[in-house]
């Protein structure tokens, strides 16, 4: 009776062992055949799903600060001081137009002391617009954030010519690479990729917000009328659809008793009137600017 009762007893042992492995050991899926445990609960996809898009929703609201941010910084510096000092650095004339004795907004005026301006080929190759037909678009137009802008009216130092993206981009004269900008944001967050010169009779052109800006262009190059210098776009602080923001600056002597250039500067002034009568060009030379000689 005692071997019975034994045998039982271990028998009783060995179906608890059984069973208590049964529940703890991770089962096979019926579906698939893969086995999962019934003690650890793993995500679900919709849950994936929403971890995922939570994310996102992260991320993009970290871009959109910074995009904030940088707009931000970019009105501050458009509403710093200019350095006139360092604007005059750039000019090297031989002739100055005094301040006060020329009317700038007298566009025959300006073009009796600067004649090549008549001469001028439009920038943008083929442009069915030769100015701006928008007021928002105008020299002088209204600039949020602008406040020293040095004789542009509401902020806009420019005029913004339309076309599409792409569109061949020229000098509408002869002159001297002063500056080739090819970040996107530009310099000074706001201008994008552009180019500056500065031509025979010390007025200096600024092309911006272009799309591209031909390889080889260095400072101090020397471009011809109607050579490429790149491309329509809308890089940098640009509101509007791709176009050009093309600026005119003359040169400008301060009447300060000392004989010397410390204090010249350069002004704005509307370029509409000499675009108005720029010869429009089919196709844009595409050459080697000249390199200066050293």
């Amino acid at each position: 009776m005692g071997d019975v009762l034994t045998r039982l007893a271990r028998s009783l042992s060995i179906c608890l062992a059984v069973a208590l492995v049964a529940c703890w050991a991770p089962t096979a899926d019926a579906g698939t055949g893969k086995t999962k445990s019934s003690s650890v609960e793993r995500p679900s996809k919709s849950s994936k799903s929403s971890k995922s898009k939570q994310r996102k929703k992260r991320v993009a609201k970290k871009s959109k600060r910074e995009r904030k941010r940088e707009r931000e910084r970019a009105r501050q510096r458009a509403a710093a001081p200019i350095d006139e000092a360092a604007l005059a650095s750039e000019i090297v004339a031989s002739e100055y137009v005094a301040e006060g004795t020329l009317d700038i907004r007298d566009a025959d005026a300006v073009n009796a002391v600067f004649p090549d301006l008549s001469t001028w080929v439009h920038p943008i190759v083929g442009t069915e617009e030769r100015v701006s037909s928008f007021p928002g678009r105008e020299f002088g137009a209204r600039r949020g954030g602008i406040s020293n802008s040095r004789g542009c009216g509401g902020g806009h130092c420019g005029t913004d010519l339309h076309a599409e993206r792409g569109r061949p981009i020229v000098a509408v004269a002869t002159g001297i690479v002063v500056r080739v900008e090819r970040r996107r944001s530009g310099g000074d967050g706001m201008s994008g990729r552009h180019v500056r010169l500065r031509h025979p009779d010390d007025t200096f052109t600024t092309y911006m917000h272009m799309d591209s800006v031909v390889d080889d262009l260095e400072i101090g190059d020397e471009v011809t009328a109607r050579q490429q210098l790149g491309t329509l776009g809308s890089t940098g602080v640009s509101t509007h659809t791709p176009h050009l923001h093309f600026s005119l600056e003359i040169p400008v002597k301060k009447d300060n008793g000392t004989g010397d250039h410390k204090s010249d500067f350069t002004r704005w002034i509307d370029a509409a009137p000499f675009l108005d009568q720029a010869t429009i060009v089919d196709r844009a030379e595409r050459k080697h600017a000249t390199k200066p000689n050293i």
